[in-house]
């Protein structure tokens, strides 16, 4: 749920997240401030400073008086608070990286499967570890295999 909070340096609303309370926001002249929760913890204010003092809280509770108490044509002609929020990413190109990466996985399964490369044999030559036959009828132990015992 957003958090409308004024900003300490130029006392415009800055809409912020939950998540940001306590946190470093921008406003919309890039200045700093953070986003931190009244002593009596019913609302927020901005201050700039992380460890405020009640002159800052004060000073917030004033801002937002200032606002609640302007009529509605008023209302009408302030500005629009800026959104610190920050831009979502866009899904469509998150989409398109990772279908160029099934991609890139599919060409290379094909290359190395069924394709050109697939036909190489990866395996190391074995050595021929058989004994060579001789043109000799004598066997390799010295006996004659003819002659009989």
């Amino acid at each position: 749920m957003p958090i409308t909070v004024f900003s300490p340096y130029n006392s415009k609303p800055v809409v912020v997240r939950d998540a940001d309370v306590g946190r470093a926001v921008r406003d919309q002249g890039g200045k700093v401030f953070y986003v931190l929760q009244t002593s009596d913890g019913k609302s927020h204010y901005g201050s700039p400073t992380r460890n405020s003092s009640p002159e800052y809280e004060s000073l917030a509770a004033k801002l937002a008086q200032q606002a609640s108490d302007q009529p509605d044509a008023v209302a009408d002609e302030a500005p629009v608070a800026h959104d610190a929020r920050g831009k979502r990413r866009s899904t469509s190109r998150i989409r398109i990286v990772l279908l160029l990466v099934l991609l890139v996985i599919v060409v290379v399964t094909y290359l190395f499967t069924i394709g050109p490369f697939g036909k190489l044999q990866w395996r190391w030559p074995v050595p021929d570890t058989t004994p060579e036959l001789s043109d000799s009828p004598i066997a390799p132990d010295g006996a004659d295999p003819q002659a009989g015992e």
